[in-house]
């Protein structure tokens, strides 16, 4: 498990909570409150790391599942739903049925679809973008973008 301050640090960013006076907004309290603990991220008690993780949950689930899990919570706990399906429980399957999916769209043989699908998925998880929220945006009918730059 990551560090908690990482976790809150994260946690921050996917809610727009960057800056003092965000997070005072989004806890209910004085920017001086959120100065003043903010060796702890800004957090000290349960409620503020349960609205934060609430902030949190629409915007990337999987890291607000860490972060309750991390204080020591759930997200069905906090009645946010169900906890996502960690990285545990998915099996080399999954990773098949994904590959076969897009090599029977691409009408391509499995094996030179897999590197392909495996660059995606490396980026989707480095940019900590969570598969729900890009389908709709994949699925979606148009031209991709353009690469830009050199």
């Amino acid at each position: 498990m990551r560090d908690l301050a990482l976790i809150i640090t994260d946690a921050r960013r996917a809610a727009h909570a960057w800056t003092a006076p965000q997070l005072a907004g989004l806890l209910g309290c004085s920017v001086r409150t959120v100065h003043r603990n903010a060796r702890t991220g800004g957090l000290v008690y349960a409620h503020d790391h349960h609205a934060l993780i609430a902030a949190v949950h629409p915007n990337d689930p999987v890291l607000a599942a860490e972060y309750a899990a991390a204080v020591g919570t759930s997200l069905e706990a906090l009645g946010l739903g169900r906890t996502p399906r960690s990285a545990a429980e998915t099996t080399p399957e999954h990773a098949d049925l994904v590959t076969y999916a897009a090599a029977d769209v691409l009408d391509l043989p499995p094996k030179r679809v897999r590197q392909a699908v495996a660059a995606a998925f490396a980026k989707a998880q480095e940019l900590r973008v969570p598969v729900e929220g890009l389908v709709p945006h994949l699925a979606a009918k148009g031209k991709a973008p353009r690469k830009r730059g050199p």
